[in-house]
């Protein structure tokens, strides 16, 4: 009886010991909160970061504008130093404060299948879809720093003057892809979409006459939103 009881205390042993050590199944990453972005979503952050940059640089300018009727010169130009190197400071809290520094947003850009060229087996993708940016003013520039895929223009929509972000197909992405996943692909269009990872910098270094709101794009991929699948990517930055 005993060695049956010590058998059975062993056995038990032997699974909880297992069930210790067995690493669990591997899981899918899930998207964060800021990946899968709408445009609409990431024009919004970006619109709050732009009226920070633009009330504190107006409030610059205005501050350092001329000279104190009972202020000297020495005085004047100690005083634009100071406020210069406060307003820096702000826009680096306010950098930490958001965390930009560590934070990458995850855009989606509808991708649309063109036509496959099966002697070559490349598939045609076009993206119709842009992103709202802030336009620029004389004292606030906004910039994305030159890359092959991403690029920022000014164009007219009803009749008001935007900035907007855009992928620089021309005309089309060419999809290099066999011709049983481009089947596939075409089967799953709805769910197929350019995803672009951007970082963006709001801190200023130095001030002389603008302050610049830096977007920078870091890694595009073309992705099944719903299966997750990464059909194409390249990191950008």
């Amino acid at each position: 009886m005993r060695l049956v009881l010590a058998a059975f205390l062993l056995l038990i042993g032997a699974l909880i010991l297992g069930c210790l050590t067995t690493p669990l199944r591997a899981q899918a990453p899930q998207p964060t909160a800021e990946d899968n972005l709408t445009g609409d979503e990431f024009a919004a952050i970006l619109k709050e970061a732009w009226v920070f940059l633009k009330d504190e640089t107006d409030s610059l300018l205005k501050r350092i504008e001329k000279k104190e009727e009972f202020e000297t010169s020495g005085e004047f130009e100690r005083r634009v130093i100071d406020t210069r190197q406060r307003y820096i400071a702000s826009t680096q809290r306010f950098q930490r404060e958001k965390k930009f520094h560590e934070r990458v947003f995850g855009v989606l850009l509808k991708a649309k299948l063109q036509n496959y060229d099966a002697d070559q087996q490349v598939y045609f993708v076009r993206c119709d879809t842009s992103i709202q940016a802030p336009y620029n003013i004389p004292s606030l520039k906004t910039t994305i720093p030159r890359n092959p895929y991403v690029g920022l223009i000014d164009t007219i929509r009803g009749g008001y003057r935007v900035s907007v972000i855009y992928l620089k197909f021309s005309p089309a992405f060419r999809w290099q892809v066999g011709r049983d996943a481009a089947r596939i692909a075409k089967l799953e269009e709805e769910d197929l979409f350019f995803k672009v990872r951007f970082r963006i910098d709001a801190a200023q270094e130095t001030f002389k006459k603008e302050a610049y709101l830096t977007i920078i794009p870091a890694h595009i991929m073309l992705f099944n939103r719903k299966t997750n699948t990464i059909h194409w990517e390249q990191k950008l930055m």
